[in-house]
């Protein structure tokens, strides 16, 4: 066993299945040398797997097309589940075939090498996800009394500053008019 999809078995030779859990984050760090990131969640794993066909298997390779054309009842693409070691290891249990299926010729043998991308379903993380904004959902938020008054504490906490130069000139930039500066 190499690669099943749904107890079909993914025929050629040459495997070689990468598996990757992206772990996106953004620079925060400007124009600095900073290493200052913000994460950006876990996003579902990939496995590229890349294989190869003989000529005279082509039934092999227009199986492998149908497998990643097919769509369900919904017209979205197929949910397979997957048996395969680096699959298992990495804790994924369904995918569907995303990016691209290509098959290109071999120079020095009759054979496609075939490349192709699955991407996890449901990932556990995404399962969390979904069951943490299930629970907050089902929780009911109001504004009481206490709530009022810490928004009429903070209104009333303005500096005779703000009051007076913030806003004056707030309000004739926002009219049209010049604000002289002292």
């Amino acid at each position: 066993m190499i690669l099943v999809l749904n107890g079909t078995s993914v025929r050629g030779w040459g495997f070689a299945v990468t598996g990757e859990q992206p772990l996106p984050e953004e620079d925060l760090s400007a124009q600095t040398s900073s290493t200052l990131t913000a994460e950006k969640g876990f996003k579902g794993k990939r496995l590229r797997v890349k294989l190869n066909i003989n000529f005279e298997n082509a039934d092999d390779l227009k199986s492998l097309v149908l497998l990643a054309q097919a769509v369900d009842a919904s017209g979205t693409r197929q949910v397979y589940t997957v048996s395969n070691k680096t699959a298992s290891a990495m804790g994924v249990r369904q995918v569907r075939f995303s990016e691209r299926l290509s098959a290109q010729e071999m120079e020095d043998k009759q054979a496609w090498t075939v490349t192709f991308v699955l991407l996890e379903h449901k990932s556990v993380a995404e399962k969390r996800e979904s069951k943490a904004l299930a629970d907050s959902g089902n929780k009911v938020t109001s504004v009481g009394p206490a709530d009022q008054q810490a928004e009429q504490e903070a209104a009333a906490d303005v500096s005779w500053f703000e009051e007076n130069v913030l806003m004056s000139a707030d309000s004739r930039l926002s009219g049209g008019g010049e604000v002289d500066v002292v």
